[in-house]
């Protein structure tokens, strides 16, 4: 778009209000909050109903205020298995080309990347885009960025565009986004201290942003020059200037540097279509839990009302007509009512369930009373306590169990054998990995803004790379399997990469210490044989001595690379042998330079006689 027409764009959100937002805002809107209250309980209590055909307002309140939702334990249950996404064996890509030594790239993630967001760009998207997938499917990351003296480079930053400020947005028929309009609402405060709510209009779209800033009554009438009132902008506007719509409110254009970025700095957090309206807004990705998370809210209430009405015993016992004198059945002889037994004629009790009946100690056994013909209590049927108890357990397990293909998270573990939880994992992984693409396309997305905004030159590449198998198998199980394979008689092929996936999970928290150990392993000659397999390949004719010397001296000749070049195990695996090979070739000729020649030469030595014929 020109900037007129993007103006146009803002003056006609300016102009319209709610009109002109798109057609599914309001829906876009309540998704958002129904999310928040299903799966993190936030204001839950505005969604539970009165039922009116046996219950009373009254008592509906008297529901409302005992009821302890438990939408949020479920909620940040389903959220768990998707928390476990960065801890599987993902792979970052990041290089620009003409940097073989990779010194732009590091620069550009220390410098821009880390500062994205606390714990940098890696922890946002794999918190921050979590948080919006599953409470604001509709939300919009931008990125925005300080402006720069043109001495040091801009800074980006992370801005949220939630459902309700997402007011006009387009597509194209390829799915690339062509602009984005934001509206703030913003409550300022005149010189006299009086609030008035003014709106804030931002439309993002490729190489320019450009802003419609709403000014107050009190700003307005200080302008030196009153506006006319326009009902279209009909030429490009200037920075700072002003102009009134047909209602009479007046807005000021604030046109920003260009940010350059060829494409609309925007990207849409959710990524489940919505079939309601044909794809046109997103579903969060505990969309399928939300029918049970639903029914789960009525349940439980129901089952907070019926415990407190049926977990105490009913007390029955015979009752002592009221001590005060005068009184007869409640009342006094001047007709009114008794203070003493409020009405009731006979004697209060204590309400509480810490009631204690004392009777005197009769001088004999004989005289003792049956207590429970003075007072004895009926326990009500708990069955409805069970079956509700049974209905929210059910509802819970069919969240997860929609939500994940699985019944995982809903068996016990001792029942699980290893074939079934191989199986489930699978169907695990099958919804973790669309979400997983997902925001490793949000990575890529913000390095590119980022590359822009920056200055960084050259062509770069930026990736989050997931595999279909998360494998989020305990070192237990791994070691299991490594077992099996050995005793089925798997090749060093298979062991390998089971070794391999053992240190990916013994080493999640220390990646370069896993880098190293990695490369240590594809180095290794005798890598997944037997220690017998090793011993006779080490006297063998057939093994280089090159590879015995490196196996025998292998911890050292890694160090002393290591040492010579921090970066030797960032290398590639053929530099990384050919190095290896020169320094055991090194260590070969030091031991053949110590080692003292053998001389056949026995002409010193005296004749020895020879046996007689």
């Amino acid at each position: 778009m020109t900037l007129q027409e993007s103006a146009q764009l803002l003056f006609d959100t300016a102009e319209r209000g709610k009109n002109s937002y798109h057609s599914r805002y309001d829906a876009a809107v309540q998704y958002a909050k129904d999310c928040k209250a299903y799966f993190a309980g936030v204001d839950l209590d505005k969604y539970l109903q009165q039922f009116a055909r046996r219950e009373s307002a009254e008592l509906f309140q008297q529901r409302v205020k005992i009821t302890a939702h438990i939408n949020k334990a479920v909620g940040a249950s389903l959220m768990r298995p998707f928390q476990k996404v960065p801890r599987s064996n993902w792979t970052k890509v990041l290089a620009f080309d003409r940097d073989a030594d990779g010194r732009m790239a590091k620069k550009f993630e220390s410098e821009v990347l880390a500062g994205f967001y606390t714990g940098g760009l890696d922890r946002y998207v794999f918190e921050q885009m979590l948080y919006w997938s599953i409470f604001d499917p509709n939300c919009f990351l931008v990125v925005e960025f300080d402006s720069t003296d043109g001495r040091t480079r801009a800074r980006p930053y992370p801005f949220e565009v939630t459902a309700d400020m997402a007011v006009r947005f387009m597509f194209d028929k390829f799915g690339t986004m062509q602009y984005l309009v934001s509206r703030q609402g913003q409550s300022v405060s005149d010189s006299k201290g009086h609030a008035q709510n003014v709106e804030r209009l931002t439309l993002y779209q490729p190489f320019q942003t450009v802003v419609l800033q709403q000014l107050t009554d009190e700003q307005a009438k200080a302008l030196p020059v009153q506006p006319r009132k326009i009902v279209a902008i009909t030429e490009e506007p200037q920075d700072g200037e002003v102009v009134r719509t047909s209602t009479g409110n007046v807005y000021r254009f604030e046109i920003p540097i260009p940010h350059g970025y060829a494409k609309c700095p925007a990207f849409r957090a959710g990524y489940a279509k919505n079939p309601e309206d044909d794809s046109k807004t997103r579903v969060s990705i505990f969309d399928a839990a939300m029918p049970f998370c639903k029914k789960l809210v009525k349940t439980n209430s129901e089952f907070d009302l019926t415990a407190a009405l049926l977990a105490f015993p009913v007390s029955v016992r015979y009752e002592e007509k009221c001590e005060q004198p005068g009184c007869v059945q409640g009342s006094l002889v001047d007709g009114t009512k008794c203070t003493t037994c409020h009405g009731t004629g006979y004697k209060p009790r204590p309400t509480s369930a810490a009631e204690e009946l004392v009777l005197a100690m009769p001088s004999s056994p004989e005289d003792m009373l049956d207590v429970t013909k003075v007072m004895t209590y009926i326990y009500p049927p708990s069955d409805a306590v069970k079956m509700q108890a049974d209905m929210i357990r059910e509802f819970v397990n069919q969240a997860k169990e929609a939500v994940f293909n699985s019944q995982m998270f809903t068996k016990q573990e001792v029942a699980q054998t290893a074939t079934y939880h191989g199986i489930e994992l699978q169907s695990i992984y099958d919804t973790l990995h669309p979400w997983a693409k997902h925001i490793g396309a949000a990575w890529t997305f913000v390095c590119e803004c980022c590359k822009a905004f920056t200055g960084f030159e050259g062509d770069m590449t930026a990736a989050l790379i997931f595999p279909q198998d998360f494998r989020f198998e305990t070192s237990e199980q791994l070691f299991a399997e490594l077992k099996s394979a050995r005793e089925a008689g798997a090749g060093t092929v298979v062991t390998d990469v089971i070794n391999a996936r053992i240190v990916d999970r013994m080493l999640v928290d220390d990646p370069e210490m896993a880098a190293e150990v990695r490369a240590e392993m594809r180095l290794d000659p005798f890598a997944g044989m037997t220690e017998a397999a090793i011993q006779e390949a080490l006297v063998s004719n057939l093994v280089p001595r090159w590879k015995k010397v490196y196996y025998a001296n292998r911890k050292d000749i890694l160090l002393a690379l290591e040492i010579a070049n921090p970066a030797f195990f960032s290398l590639p695996i053929a530099r990384q042998m050919a190095l290896v090979k020169e320094e055991a070739e090194k260590i070969m000729q030091d031991i053949d330079a110590q080692t003292p020649a053998i001389s056949f030469n026995f002409t010193d030595l005296e004749p020895q006689p020879q046996p007689n014929a």
